[in-house]
């Protein structure tokens, strides 16, 4: 009876333990609309990189922190952000990505400890820091990939034309998602609307009318189209 009075203690104390979670930090970020986190990568050292997007307009400043998110827009549309913090939740820096139509940066992943590539949406003339990438053609939609060091230096850029898409990061539909090797070769996926253009390659979707089909598109570790 003893022992098993004591394997029920310790059983109990083992469960009481294994379901206590310590939360070591906690960091917020947004307005007050409609806000949210899209993808998260940690790379070797315990830093982190998180991207999404955040509603900017007139009566509410998306902010991580004190840092503006977007700046001088209030345009009543959807920008993104990458912003990264270190392993104690200290914030190191913050990119915002905006221009005047709906933009969102919707995946991260990190290449060890010197690197990471973003991919995302954006719908007018924009800049990701101080590259600015091709406008996309007239009520479209682009796709941008980009390399950034672990310092937010933009290290390179692709874009490519997804077509008539709507840009809706709340419900995450026809976001680029990425995913990268061990040699730094890069494979992105996601949505098009009736034909998308990779450099100089032209896909169509099937179908009739406004058709909606998947694409899985490879880049070399230097952003060059396979």
């Amino acid at each position: 009876m003893k022992r098993l009075l004591l394997t029920l203690v310790t059983t109990f104390t083992f469960l009481l333990t294994g379901y206590s979670q310590q939360v070591d930090w906690l960091k917020t970020g947004g307005g007050g609309s409609q806000d949210g986190g899209l993808g998260i990568a940690s790379d070797e050292n315990g830093n982190n990189y998180s991207v999404g997007y955040v509603l900017a307009n007139s009566w509410t400043a998306p902010r991580f922190g004190n840092d503006t998110i977007v700046k001088g827009s209030a345009n009543n549309s959807y920008d993104g952000f990458i912003v990264k913090h270190d392993v104690k939740g200290n914030r190191k820096w913050l990119l915002g990505f905006g221009g005047a139509g709906n933009d969102a940066i919707t995946t991260v992943k990190c290449i060890g400890d010197t690197s990471i590539v973003v991919a995302g949406v954006y719908s007018s003339s924009i800049k990701l820091d101080t590259v600015t990438l091709v406008a996309p053609p007239s009520r479209q939609v682009n796709m941008v990939l980009a390399m950034l060091d672990t310092a937010g230096n933009v290290q390179w850029t692709q874009t490519a034309e997804l077509g008539i898409l709507t840009i809706q990061p709340t419900t995450n539909n026809y976001t680029p998602s990425v995913d990268v090797n061990s040699f730094g070769e890069i494979v992105v996926c996601g949505s098009y609307r009736t034909t998308a253009k990779f450099d100089t390659t032209t896909i169509t979707a099937g179908g009739f009318g406004f058709t909606i089909n998947a694409f899985v598109a490879s880049y070399d570790a230097s952003g060059t189209f396979n």
